[in-house]
């Protein structure tokens, strides 16, 4: 049963359901708990290594939901900019998304904190005004300071920051003008990062600041703004094997920087990297939302992608506290990707869906509900999906 009159589109939850994936196979690929075995290896140049390589890159998940919050927060504001409560319902709608599941998440997880780090990667406590204004990006930086307990939280800042800055924008700037402000925002944000390294800034950190990250997001926000436009719309889905030519072009650069190891603390993907990154996942994104018929289309509505799609939020939050506290409890001894070891594993990915969709069914749906019904937009626009003639409004 929906929760709200607004449709969705449902390749998008299959999107997010990708990006969650991704995220959590890297988090749990990186051997953080147990004792005595190295991180798992395999021989190189075989089918098993390529998959290791995938799955060590699957932090660019985080990309991809760059890309994709970009889309769905960029539609909402661009739709509803003449909406005479505009700021109010986007405000009041995060809100309600955003902080009490947070706050129930850091309740429970910073009590945690391995003072004596003996079975974790040793991970420094953020002052807790920091991670109480979902900022320890910021605090990452200034203190450059990467290892940090509940690192993974870094992401959730920037978008933070992104809704503070995207409302506002799209609200002065011009419709007509609006095209230039995103493509200048992405040039910005990779003049900025080429700059920053060229006087000695470390790439690890440009990965964790809003300024430096912005361009994924504008990649989105523009994706939204071109599907808005009936005449590129209808031109992008003439031209759907020229998508998919740009897709898989950018999927090799993509995956020969994986199977380089090319990763976030490197300079490559400081300076080019994140851009690449981001038009990769552009072009999925306009393919997932166009495409009738395909891979795409086929594997984003796939019904068991959908719904972790849904429960990403939860799942982000606390796929790495419960696995943390599992552990900890009854799996400090266990020898690294033992059968133990990764049946442990599993049993905290499936405990973190169960209680994901909880969470969705009693807390969260019903919270984003009762946003809607609270502060719905008076006036605005509304996109018309010509694929199915009906009424969408994306939104997250």
């Amino acid at each position: 049963m929906p929760l709200t009159a607004e449709k969705r589109i449902p390749q998008l939850d299959g999107v997010r359901g990708i990006a969650i994936i991704a995220v959590v196979a890297f988090h749990y690929s990186l051997g953080m708990w147990g004792d005595g075995a190295p991180p798992i290896t395999f021989p190189p140049h075989t089918i098993w290594a390529l998959i290791g390589h995938i799955v060590a890159f699957g932090w660019s998940g985080v990309d991809l939901f760059f890309v994709l919050s970009g889309f769905l927060i960029g539609g909402i504001l661009i739709d509803h900019t003449k909406s005479e409560n505009y700021f109010r319902s986007f405000y009041i709608r995060r809100a309600l998304r955003i902080l009490p599941l947070y706050f129930i998440f850091i309740a429970f997880a910073l009590p945690l904190y391995p003072s004596d780090a003996d079975m974790f990667i040793e991970g420094h406590l953020a002052p807790i005004g920091w991670y109480l204004i979902l900022s320890v990006n910021i605090w990452m930086v200034a203190a450059s300071q990467a290892n940090t307990w509940l690192g993974h939280i870094w992401s959730l800042g920037v978008e933070e920051q992104f809704y503070l800055c995207l409302p506002l924008l799209l609200w002065i700037i011009p419709a007509k003008n609006r095209r230039i402000f995103l493509l200048a925002g992405i040039g910005t944000a990779l003049l900025l990062r080429c700059g920053l390294i060229g006087v000695g800034v470390k790439p690890l950190f440009l990965h964790f600041s809003f300024p430096t990250r912005m361009d994924t997001l504008f990649v989105g926000v523009l994706c939204a703004d071109l599907i808005r436009d009936e005449a590129a719309r209808k031109r992008f889905a003439r031209n759907l094997r020229q998508l998919y030519f740009g897709f898989a072009s950018c999927g090799i650069a993509v995956l020969a920087m994986a199977k380089a190891e090319l990763t976030m603390g490197t300079v490559a993907m400081a300076t080019f990297g994140y851009s690449l990154l981001a038009t990769f996942y552009g072009l999925f994104l306009l393919i997932a939302v166009l495409e009738k018929r395909g891979p795409v289309a086929w594997l984003t509505n796939c019904a068991p992608l959908r719904r972790m799609g849904l429960l990403a939020y939860f799942v982000f939050l606390f796929h790495v506290p419960i696995a943390y506290s599992a552990f900890k409890t009854i799996g400090s001894r266990l020898e690294l990707w033992s059968a133990s070891y990764c049946l442990l594993l599993a049993a905290c990915a499936v405990a973190t869906i169960i209680l994901a969709d909880l969470s969705w069914r009693y807390f969260e749906g019903p919270l984003v509900a009762f946003g809607h019904r609270l502060a719905p937009y008076k006036d605005g626009k509304r996109f018309v999906d010509a694929r199915i003639g009906s009424v969408t409004a994306p939104r997250d």
